[in-house]
């Protein structure tokens, strides 16, 4: 119905917070969708749906939600959707290294170069320490990858 997340884990009953899993569903369906194209149209789907009714829900909702809807569009084949959807996050929140690293990956055997240049992108934009390691474990990889 129209319970708001604040009052949602007061009318189900059970031992979880219910409101963990409006977070930890997506993660289980974008594991999937890197086998199984079942999984991503769900996370495609349920990525849509939480960004429609985003109205009183976490703050960085549209954060992990649009980079879910990036990631599902890519793991079902609509590349140009799936790019025009990073483009939009990396401008919208851009110290967000998640989009970098998901953007890569998306773009890992199209276009390395630009999947390069998105990490370095990611290196610019995010000043946090620990997105410069994340980020430059990346782009070693892809170095790995592209030589393979």
């Amino acid at each position: 119905g129209n319970t708001d997340l604040e009052g949602f884990d007061e009318v189900i009953q059970g031992s979880e917070l219910m409101v963990n899993w409006f977070q930890e569903w997506p993660v289980v369906l974008q594991n999937g969708a890197h086998e199984d194209l079942h999984c991503a149209n769900l996370l495609l789907e349920y990525s849509n749906a939480m960004l429609e009714e985003a109205e009183g829900y976490l703050p960085d909702l549209e954060e992990s939600m649009g980079l879910f809807k990036a990631v599902a569009l890519s793991r079902i084949g609509r590349n140009e959707d799936a790019s025009a959807e990073f483009e939009r996050l990396c401008e919208t929140f851009p110290t967000y290294c998640s989009i970098y690293e998901e953007w890569s990956f998306h773009l890992r055997d199209k276009d390395s170069k630009k999947a390069l240049t998105v990490l370095e992108l990611g290196l610019k934009n995010c000043t946090d320490p620990k997105d410069h390691e994340v980020l430059t474990d990346h782009i070693e990889l892809l170095k790995e990858h592209h030589e393979n």
